[in-house]
């Protein structure tokens, strides 16, 4: 038995746009009370939040169905956007924008502690278990990110079939 509960959010919030929260450090922190579900959110645009450090930081917590735009300009302090976890449910994805934003070095993290102690509890030995698919992403745009590493450094496998657009405009490594 599983003591997780299912938060659902209101169901016709398709587009999140957060702009000049000075504040703001993350759009999702780990909820310990259950998992946050976004069933028909499908763009989401963060800009000048100088604070903003990631969108998603817990693993296990965020379910994206319909997530197919996600667009981030202008937060200096942005490191990554999601976890590893969070990206292996990213299916539905078609489009990501990053532009100015100093410290981005990779758009997947790699493995935290959390993503490691999660995989450990699964069960069975699918081959797919230790592999990123972001199955329906088109376009990648990144813009103006001097500390850019790569897309994902950690360990798992990423395959990106669908890509057709990759802009990279100033990236210094």
């Amino acid at each position: 038995m599983n003591d997780t509960e299912i938060i659902e959010t209101p169901s016709r919030l398709k587009k999140l746009t957060l702009q000049g929260l000075s504040q703001l450090k993350r759009v999702w922190e780990k909820n310990s009370h259950g998992v946050l579900m976004f069933g028909n959110l499908q763009e989401i645009f963060v800009s000048e939040c100088i604070h903003f450090t990631a969108l998603v930081h817990s693993p296990s917590t965020i379910s994206f169905y319909c997530l197919i735009k996600v667009s981030i300009s202008n937060c200096p302090k942005l490191q990554y956007l999601f976890t590893s976890s969070v990206g292996k449910k990213l299916m539905n994805l078609e489009e990501i924008t990053i532009q100015e934003c100093e410290s981005v070095k990779e758009i997947v993290s790699g493995e935290s502690d959390e993503d490691k102690d999660e995989d450990e509890h699964k069960e069975g030995d699918d081959k797919f278990e230790n592999e990123i698919i972001f199955e329906k992403l088109q376009i990648l745009r990144l813009d103006s990110l001097p500390k850019f590493e790569g897309f994902y450094t950690g360990s798992s496998t990423l395959n990106l079939p669908s890509l057709k657009e990759v802009l990279f405009l100033f990236i210094d490594n």
